[in-house]
């Protein structure tokens, strides 16, 4: 099986100058912030979120093949007020306050069972003096950042798994843009010491669970699956990314229903891929469901159609044929009846996919 590293994600030098020194890291050559050694790369993004995206996706381009998962750390801010400084949480879930206001879409991480899990709202401004807004944001999110939404998205695209691992640093009052610059260095060595009991608590816990599952994994695949290389490493990719215990019994479940089709050792194996990307896709499915049960009965017994242009966006499309001008009005009559706003709630994330 193909070895697989961690990649560790910073905004500012500050904050990981304690792990590149313990993790002795080393600069990849023609670089001048990817660091790694044997089991982690280290990538510094910057605080600008151009840069940080762009430095990223440039990365993932290049590494997504022998990567593990990604393991995003830094300080971060606080809305609720009960959170205390130099708390240090796990993130469960990320939104983005954009174009005044929160976007519809969020991205769920990989959760850590040995710690509280909060929601964190990322920004691109800060919210001191801002009482109101910071209410708010409070309504979805108990921690904000400037990064964490936008290296959910890098990851989903390459499809990739997240954690992230925040320490309280502020409150948000009083704190202006060029203050948050300076406190990176003074959290490193505690974003250090907590990390060094999250991996050493993550990793036992997990894999004395998991390990003798993708073993038996392994061994279901057997005579009865064809892989070619290319296909063996993106499968074992995905094996060794798996830490959910429920999912990896999907697995076994999964290839012991194909295993018993009959058919070739190669259609085997294209149906298993196949069956995993689409679970991979599974937010875009849900979101479908979700919405379609949520359109009027009154519009499908019209056979009106209704769909959205996208998962990004709060436009709704509304179809429908007509052979007489009888027929038009009256489903002209059943539209304007209808309240929408269960749809445009769903598109706007009021809604839970």
């Amino acid at each position: 099986m193909p070895s697989y590293k961690r990649l560790l994600l910073f905004a500012h030098k500050g904050e990981a100058s304690r792990f590149i020194a313990g993790l002795k890291l080393k600069l990849v050559p023609g670089t001048t912030n990817f660091y790694e050694n044997h089991d982690y790369f280290l990538l510094l993004c910057g605080g600008d979120r151009k840069h940080l995206l762009y430095r990223l996706v440039r990365i993932l381009t290049s590494h997504h093949r022998s990567l593990k998962e990604v393991i995003n750390l830094g300080i971060c801010g606080a809305v609720e007020p009960n959170i205390a400084l130099n708390s240090f949480w796990a993130v469960k879930t990320v939104y983005a306050y954009e174009g005044n206001q929160v976007q519809r879409k969020s991205y769920s991480l990989v959760q850590d069972k040995n710690l509280r899990n909060l929601n964190l709202m990322t920004l691109d401004f800060t919210l001191s003096d801002q009482k109101k807004l910071k209410e708010e944001i409070s309504h979805f999110a108990d921690l904000v950042d400037r990064e964490l939404s936008l290296i959910a998205f890098a990851c989903g695209e390459f499809k990739l798994p997240l954690r992230a691992y925040k320490l309280v640093s502020d409150k948000c009052e009083g704190v202006s843009l060029s203050d948050i610059k300076k406190l990176p260095e003074k959290y490193s060595t505690p974003l250090w010491r907590e990390f060094l009991q999250v991996e050493k608590g993550f990793s036992s816990s997990k894999e004395e669970k998991i390990t003798p599952i993708k073993k038996k994994i392994t061994n279901l695949l057997g005579e009865g699956f064809y892989f070619t290389n290319s296909q063996k490493i993106i499968f074992h990719k995905k094996l060794a990314a798996l830490a959910n215990v429920e999912k990896l019994n999907d697995w076994v479940n999964l290839i012991t229903e194909i295993d018993a089709l009959k058919v070739t050792a190669k259609q085997k194996t294209q149906k298993l891929l196949k069956e995993l990307e689409i679970e991979a896709n599974s937010f875009s499915v849900r979101f479908q469901k979700k919405f379609q049960s949520l359109v009027p009965p009154a519009l499908k017994e019209k056979q009106i159609k209704v769909d959205c242009f996208s998962l990004e966006g709060n436009k709704l499309k509304v179809m429908f044929e007509t052979t007489s001008v009888r027929e038009h009005e009256e489903k002209m009559e059943v539209l304007a009846k209808v309240n929408f706003q269960k749809l445009f709630d769903l598109l706007n994330g009021k809604i839970n996919v």
